[in-house]
Formats: C-alpha cells, sequence, structure tokens
C-alpha cells in the first residue's frame, strides 16, 4: 500500500456554505448560514421535497379516466357483437352518434396516457396513474377502431 505525504501548507475559514455554496448569508467568523441553520438534520440528509398530492388533479384524472375507459369499452364491444356488419353499412344509425365522442376521445386518451406518465405524475395518487394507463390504452384502441369500423358504409354511401 502506497502512502501519500500531504503538507497542510494554510489554514483558511471557509469562504461559503458547503450546504447550498452560497455566500450572500454565510457569516465567516461564525461559520453558519443563515439560509441553511434552520433546517434540520433530514432535510439537510435527504433534499427530496415530496410534492404533495392534488385532491383536484387526482379527481380530474380519475374522471377522465372513465370517461376514455367507458369510450374505448363500448367502441370495442361493439366490434365483439353480431351488429358489427350493421354498424359497418349504416352510416346514419345510431352508431354515427358515438363518433363524435370517439373524435373527442382519441385526444383525451392520448393526453391522459401522457398525464399519467412517470415524468407528470407525481401529484396523482398511485391507483389512479394505474387506472388512468389502462384507460387511456383501452381508450386509444377502441376510439381507433370506433372511428374505422364507420369507414366503410361512409365510402360505400359516398
Amino acid at each position: 500500500m502506497k502512502r501519500w505525504n500531504f503538507q497542510i501548507r494554510q489554514n483558511k475559514a471557509p469562504e461559503r456554505c458547503e450546504v447550498c455554496h452560497q455566500t450572500d448569508m454565510f457569516d465567516r467568523q461564525k461559520g453558519i448560514c443563515l439560509r441553511c441553520s434552520p433546517l434540520s438534520i433530514e432535510e439537510l440528509v435527504n433534499p427530496v421535497f415530496v410534492i404533495p398530492i392534488s385532491k383536484s388533479s387526482t379527481f380530474i384524472a380519475a374522471v377522465i379516466a372513465f370517461l376514455c375507459f367507458t369510450v374505448g369499452f363500448l367502441d370495442a364491444y361493439a366490434t365483439s357483437t353480431a351488429n358489427l356488419r350493421f354498424l359497418m353499412f349504416h352510416p346514419m344509425s345510431f352508431y354515427n352518434w358515438l363518433i363524435f365522442p370517439n373524435i373527442l376521445n382519441l385526444p383525451l386518451s392520448y393526453a391522459l396516457f401522457l398525464w399519467c406518465k412517470d415524468k407528470y405524475n407525481e401529484r396523482l395518487l398511485y391507483s389512479v396513474v394505474v387506472a388512468g394507463r389502462i384507460a387511456s390504452a383501452v381508450g386509444l384502441i377502441g376510439s381507433g377502431i370506433g372511428l374505422v369500423i364507420p369507414l366503410p358504409g361512409i365510402l360505400t354511401r359516398m
């Protein structure tokens, strides 16, 4: 093992705070920073600040998730029933009333998908994040199907 020979040439007082690295509120004679001295040891050791969960953001995300899931599920259910042929070739049917919600649901599901990503979901409950991811996937798939099903009937009627 190699030994290092260090020599201390000069000992001087610190010029800035070792915690916040600022000089404006640091008292050099006492070695105390007025900015950092009121902080507890836990705050100094773990400087990660917890963002509180917002009840309004959670409620809005839950409502959007419910709407996206409902429209997407209705569209997916319509493709699995015997009425698929009726839906495809009768563009003036009841299903055409669902085209407007599908047009709205597609960007809404995509926005919910982005909102529930790890980067943006710090103000939401974890259960709402998981439900939002599932609902956005169902909403995107269902709305895509819901916008494609009436196309053959619309194109044949033109």
